[in-house]
């Protein structure tokens, strides 16, 4: 153990630390820190990135990555202590658009020793002894830094399935079976994760998505009253994942309802939804500012389309519409049982639209306090919890 209260953790994350919509590893780790001192590894961004911030295109913290500005910054303190740190690492090659060959391997080689270098630096100014090093969902980094950062153990943190992802389905997968296999253990976040990747490693644990309740609460005004029209809300990226028919469908025939998507626009098929007269967009904002915006919905949504994907999915958005008292209506895109009592699922657009009108008609307080109870269960405290409980049994064990 790192420190009398806790572990040492770094964590290389293919989140970034920053932006505008919500990520379970940043969330996770915020809660983790109250426990344990981490390191956080912020997404490795590469000088394409770096260019298209030069040209304002995009954000990346360009001084941090030149090295013009410390690359390590202090994100949390707690008794005088810091707890949690965020490193940025210099630019990479960008290797995405290669095929898995020698080329990208090599490449790939020369990142992983690129960021080791910043990485083993930041640790020794942090006076980190005994890291446990989780990463999360970077595997390419990953198998090439394994007992390079003087380790005692590397845990890999699954949230999706990688080799549908876009950016990485030339070379993730294959990385991915490799990394696991060699990691002291896997946590995933959904079951239908836990049983696809159970072959890759014995010790493989659970630890789902949660929610911040203390920053999902309830107003106190009563929000069992509804609007007119009634609001259906949806927060996350607009992207593959939402099925566009069944949408289309359902709001040309529901001029009743009133659509509102919270969102950053990544498939731009979503505009030609936005172009309907019971349809709002509104622009991606703060993770603080999204319960004000919440709590305007008369019903939450969760409308993605069924594939192999997002089979594996535990979304984030779940809880957080339960947390402040929404009802929740979703295609059965993933098997999750725990919500079975709570919450509506249907795949037509007729269905899903009866579903959005009986939880509607149907809501009060006794189903709202239901629904709050069940997400504090889920909370990211309970989930750090259940994380250190995994620190202990992997750390404890014989190398």
């Amino acid at each position: 153990m790192g420190t009398t209260s806790g572990f040492d953790i770094v964590c290389v994350a293919q989140p970034s630390w920053s932006g505008s919509y919500a990520k379970s590893t940043v969330l996770l780790m915020k809660e983790v820190a109250l426990r344990n001192r981490v390191l956080y590894v912020d997404y490795a961004f590469t000088w394409k990135d770096l260019f298209q911030s030069i040209l304002k295109r995009q954000r990346a913290p360009v001084l941090q990555m030149l090295g013009l500005k410390d690359r390590l910054r202090i994100a949390m303190v707690k008794n005088k202590e810091m707890r949690l740190a965020v490193l940025t690492l210099p630019p990479m090659l960008p290797l995405n658009f290669l095929s898995h060959g020698r080329l990208y391997k090599l490449l790939n080689s020369f990142n992983s020793w690129l960021a080791s270098i910043s990485i083993r630096k930041a640790m020794e100014r942090m006076r980190f002894n005994d890291a446990i090093v989780i990463n999360a969902f970077s595997p390419g980094l990953g198998l090439n830094m394994l007992n390079k950062l003087n380790e005692k153990r590397t845990i890999y943190y699954c949230y999706d399935e990688i080799k549908n992802a876009d950016w990485s389905g030339k070379h993730g997968g294959i990385m991915e079976d490799e990394f696991a296999r060699k990691a002291d253990a896997i946590v995933v976040s959904s079951d239908s994760l836990r049983d696809d990747k159970s072959s890759l490693n014995k010790k493989i644990f659970v630890v789902k998505n949660g929610v911040d309740t203390k920053l999902f609460k309830v107003a106190k005004q009563n929000t069992t009253s509804k609007t007119n029209p009634v609001v259906v809300g949806f927060v996350g990226s607009l992207d593959s994942r939402l099925d566009y028919k069944l949408l289309e469908h359902l709001i040309k025939n529901s001029s009743e309802f009133h659509f509102r998507f919270i969102g950053r626009i990544v498939d731009e098929t979503f505009n030609a939804l936005r172009s309907l007269p019971n349809v709002e967009w509104v622009a991606p904002v703060s993770y603080a500012e999204l319960p004000s915006l919440i709590q305007n919905f008369d019903i939450g949504i969760i409308p993605f389309v069924k594939s192999s994907f997002t089979e594996k999915i535990y979304p984030l958005k779940i809880n957080e519409y339960l947390a402040m008292g929404k009802p929740v209506v979703m295609t059965s895109f993933a098997i999750l049982p725990e919500f079975d009592s709570i919450v509506k699922t249907a795949d037509s657009p007729e269905d899903f639209k009866n579903a959005i009108q009986s939880s509607v008609e149907n809501d009060d307080q006794e189903n709202r306090a239901k629904r709050i109870q069940l997400a504090q269960k889920n909370s990211w405290e309970e989930r750090s919890i259940e994380l250190n409980e995994i620190l202990e049994i992997v750390n404890s064990e014989k190398a």
